[in-house]
């Protein structure tokens, strides 16, 4: 079976191809078929309706604005969706302040992630934030492992895997800089069998 994956491009910072190469990886382990649309204007109003005070998006009121909409409410519910924003994150529900990015799983659907270049230090960075959410979108690392750290969420703790958890942005840079300079594959062995194996419940 193959997974659908809808892209919603918003952002204007980093080119939607980061997405599309990351994307690349996972077909290397999983059959997915991708759609993306390039209308951002039809972001923008999702986008200013979460704005919060400070200027960020609220990703939760994001997500749940764009769940009313009949498209993605049916017709698409069971795809995965990638927003892109260059928009500042947080959410306020669950007392986060700041983000890369972040999944919302939902039943019988990949879901959604939201991933921001707001906070990235360029392109390799960006790519590693892509790699590590839409790497949660497919179950790494799967939670029956014994070899996970859990900050917000279960992560990996093998070096080198994109899926281990950088919780300040210096980290975040430092980590994908090493990933980048080694030529690391983007998820270690485990992380890979995991996304293989993941299925949609």
């Amino acid at each position: 079976m193959t997974d659908k994956i809808f892209v919603l491009d918003g952002s204007r910072d980093m080119h939607v191809n980061n997405t599309l190469c990351v994307l690349g990886e996972i077909q290397e382990l999983r059959p997915i078929d991708v759609n993306v649309s390039y209308d951002s204007n039809f972001l923008d109003k999702y986008i200013a309706r979460s704005l919060l005070p400070t200027g960020q998006v609220d990703v939760r009121a994001l997500v749940g604005n764009l769940m009313r909409n009949d498209f993605f409410a049916n017709e698409k519910y069971s795809e995965g969706k990638i927003i892109l924003l260059d928009h500042d994150l947080a959410s306020p529900e669950e007392n986060v302040d700041w983000g890369f990015g972040t999944r919302f799983p939902f039943d019988n659907s990949l879901g959604y992630v939201v991933a921001s270049t707001h906070r990235a230090e360029d392109e390799a960075h960006f790519r590693d934030i892509l790699r590590h959410e839409i790497g949660h979108m497919f179950g790494a690392p799967s939670k029956s492992r014994a070899n996970l750290e859990y900050t917000l969420g279960p992560h990996c703790r093998n070096q080198g895997c994109v899926m281990q958890q950088k919780v300040s942005v210096e980290d975040g840079i430092n980590y994908a800089r090493m990933r980048e300079r080694m030529n690391l594959p983007a998820y270690c062995q485990q992380c890979s069998r995991d996304i293989r194996g993941f299925s949609v419940r």
